[in-house]
């Protein structure tokens, strides 16, 4: 059986219209995957950490630990707690509006501390790496307020197109994104009008989300 790992980056997930989106995919795939586990990071519930000079310092020596402080030594473990959940998944969903251009500054922080040489990347060379979560697959679920998917507008949205870039960085499959836009420009039926379908899409895609048997519908 798998496991469904659930990237959470929204404070009030209870009146978050992303999470509208994610519960109807979570809701669909729980009933159609019964025998898997869908395991949850809320990281504005969790103590995630930025990266500090004491983080960077257990970094360079997570070899050998018995040359870490015991500051270091926190750090590292802290570390270890979110790279065990993480690499231990089959799949993810991720739930992350756009802020700001970008993604949650927790979401960020998130992926610093996940990102890690040896574990969900190797380097091969100078300068040149691959992603250790090959076989791996993820959806990504987000909502912005105004419209960037207009050209005019798409080169500013750098919340989707680095949540693609960095977990594609180390091999994880984008195989959907559900994104709710322009939602700040228009009244309450307009906004139901852009969530219908979204959440119809969820419901399917979490129906049929699996590793297998989506590499062998490709």
């Amino acid at each position: 059986m798998a496991t469904l790992l659930h990237i959470l980056a929204h404070p009030h997930p209870e009146a978050s219209q992303t999470t509208r989106i994610s519960n109807a995919f979570l809701e669909a795939y729980r009933a159609a995957h019964p025998g898997d586990t869908v395991e949850e990071v809320s990281l504005f519930q969790e103590p995630v950490s930025y990266l500090s000079a004491t983080h960077l310092a257990a970094m360079s020596k997570h070899e050998h630990p018995d040359t870490m402080t015991p500051e270091e030594a926190g750090a590292w473990q802290e570390i270890l707690g979110y790279l065990d959940l993480f690499c231990a998944a089959d799949n993810y969903l991720v739930t992350a509006p756009m802020w700001n251009l970008g993604v949650p500054a927790v979401l960020k922080a998130y992926i610093d501390q996940i990102l890690q040489p040896g574990y969900t990347f190797r380097y091969t060379g100078p300068g040149m790496a691959e992603g250790l979560c090959i076989g791996k697959h993820m959806v990504i679920i987000s909502s912005r307020g105004g419209v960037y998917s207009m050209p005019v507008m798409r080169e500013m949205e750098m919340c989707v197109r680095y949540l693609r870039a960095i977990f594609g960085f180390i091999g994880i499959e984008i195989v959907d994104e559900l994104v709710a836009e322009g939602l700040a420009i228009v009244g309450a039926r307009q906004q139901d009008e852009i969530l219908t379908p979204l959440l119809a899409r969820a419901g399917e895609l979490g129906r049929t989300f699996d590793g297998r048997e989506f590499k062998q519908a490709a």
